[in-house]
């Protein structure tokens, strides 16, 4: 965390608890009660157009490059003069896989958490949004040390284990830790366990990773509904005014200055460059991004 030189050296909230991540259950919960989050089907079950037969019938549109060709409208296209496709409704489970960063550079934070825990908790969020829709739960973390996979499950349980996971690798963070996994190798290994029609989210700060990790989220875009949540802090974005600032892990404390104008410029630089590559990246690959800040007071 950072601070002005003199604020006092006594810093809270470094960490997540196994607790804290449970008790954000009651959270998603409401965000469905209150009508937030839709859940029209009954759990386990989500509608969607796809090309199909012995279904009920949704629509008919222009036919679109990679359309089975097998649902052509015929008789449409004929009156319209221009190819047509039928599109059907099908009740199909779309299970989640959450992806969450807990490397090294997730350890920073400026204000009200650090990265790592807002990432931990907007996992946690989304897991049990979908215990509640009935959904099966899986997906990756990425700690310094190694990748912790987890094949979609259903239940209660099997999100637990997932927060248990989450919790851990927080817990485990420490400014001295080095890192040995890329957050971009982990995020690879969601090719592994998403097959197709999956909900995909993944929540990173997205440093280090490299511009060829654009085929990936084209691969895993492709027939997934896939999310790009960019978890930053506020200092990242803009650099604070000029002065001495107190830099803590929550144990030990230093000083840096802000007084360098040239660096300020190139810092805010550099991170305005980052979000515009993910979000032009979101928009080519038909993806969701959104950016939420460390700052954010209730997740």
């Amino acid at each position: 965390m950072i601070k002005p030189e003199q604020t006092s050296p006594s810093l809270t909230g470094v960490y997540t608890s196994l607790r804290d991540l449970i008790n954000l259950r009651y959270r998603s919960d409401r965000e469905l009660l209150s009508g937030k989050v839709s859940t029209n089907l009954q759990p386990g079950q989500k509608a969607s157009k796809i090309r199909g037969s012995g279904l009920d019938f949704a629509e008919v549109r222009v036919y679109q490059p990679g359309d089975d060709v097998r649902s052509i409208d015929w008789k449409v296209s004929a009156r319209k003069q221009k190819v047509h496709t039928k599109l059907f409704h099908e009740e199909k489970e779309r299970p989640v896989l959450v992806f969450v960063d807990q490397t090294q550079s997730m350890f920073f934070g400026s204000g009200v958490r650090l990265k790592s825990i807002t990432a931990a908790e907007l996992g946690a969020v989304e897991i049990w949004k979908a215990v509640t829709n009935g959904e099966r739960i899986g997906g990756a973390i990425a700690t310094n040390e190694k990748v912790i996979m987890a094949k979609p499950r259903h239940g209660t349980t099997a999100a637990t284990k997932m927060l248990f996971n989450i919790a851990e690798a927080n817990q485990s963070l420490t400014r001295e830790t080095r890192k040995r996994i890329s957050a971009p190798e982990a995020a690879a290994n969601l090719l592994n366990l998403s097959k197709q029609r999956f909900k995909i989210v993944i929540i990173s700060d997205f440093q280090g990773f490299p511009d060829d990790w654009e085929e990936i989220v084209k691969r895993l875009a492709r027939k997934n509904s896939l999310d790009l949540v960019h978890i930053f802090d506020p200092i990242e974005e803009s650099l604070p005014p000029p002065g001495r600032y107190t830099v803590s892990d929550g144990k030990e404390h230093a000083i840096f200055s802000s007084r360098d104008s040239v660096l300020s410029i190139e810092y805010e630089k550099a991170f305005n460059q980052k979000k515009s590559q993910l979000s032009q990246l979101a928009k080519l690959s038909s993806v969701i991004y959104r950016n939420i800040s460390t700052d954010t007071q209730s997740i």
